[in-house]
């Protein structure tokens, strides 16, 4: 009965051991402050610039050659169908856990305009379609939907909506925005980004600065 409680104590302690040595910002009980703060003064000149970074995925097995043991900041991936891209995103954050210095994991993200631009995936009218039907409820019930699809596959981060406004019909990408009325823009992006992120997924508001403004 003694060497059965000296072995439970030594595994305690070992398992006590192990605990004080793991570094604070991969508690996840420590305050988001603390482990950002612990989490910088880690990383490397380098290591911060490629958190700026947004790279391709890639294939199945190709992970060691595209990254060599590196985190990428955000990562895409747009060349296969649905089913493929869950186990290639799946592959890539064991590989970040596992196989990089400070087991960053990735930023996960596709464009999102009329759905998740994968192949497999749902896809919708164009935004210029979603904006035509002034109905802003409607468009929160497709990004719900978009938004499932998204966190199934293991996506974080959809690059829309778009809340250029349409001004000169010979721009090439009118397509891409909800018309040429900045109130019915702006409603129709408020459910937009409800329903996506009610999902976990995050919406980007894009572009802006340097686009159809000139």
């Amino acid at each position: 009965m003694k060497k059965i409680l000296l072995s439970l104590a030594a595994v305690c302690c070992l398992g006590g051991a192990a605990a004080a040595k793991q570094p604070l910002y991969k508690n996840r009980k420590a305050p988001i402050e603390r482990r950002v703060e612990d989490l910088l003064a880690r990383m490397t000149l380098h290591e911060k610039v490629l958190q700026l970074q947004n790279r391709e995925a890639g294939k199945l097995g190709e992970l060691e050659d595209r990254f060599h043991g590196e985190s990428a900041g955000t990562v895409h991936e747009m060349g296969h169908d649905a089913a493929e891209c869950q186990r290639i995103i799946g592959e890539l954050q064991e590989y970040m856990f596992t196989k990089t210095r400070l087991g960053i994991p990735a930023l996960t993200c596709v464009e999102g305009i009329q759905g998740v631009l994968q192949n497999g995936a749902t896809l919708f009218p164009h935004s210029i379609a979603q904006g035509s039907t002034f109905n802003p409820a409607l468009i929160e019930r497709m990004t719900d939907a978009c938004g499932r699809e998204a966190a199934a596959m293991g996506l974080h981060q959809i690059l829309s909506p778009v809340l250029d406004i349409a001004r000169e019909l010979r721009w090439g990408r009118i397509e891409e925005t909800f018309g040429e009325d900045p109130y019915l823009a702006s409603e129709t992006a408020v459910q937009y980004i409800e329903g996506m992120q009610s999902e976990g997924v995050m919406a980007t508001i894009k572009h802006f600065a340097g686009n159809n403004q000139e």
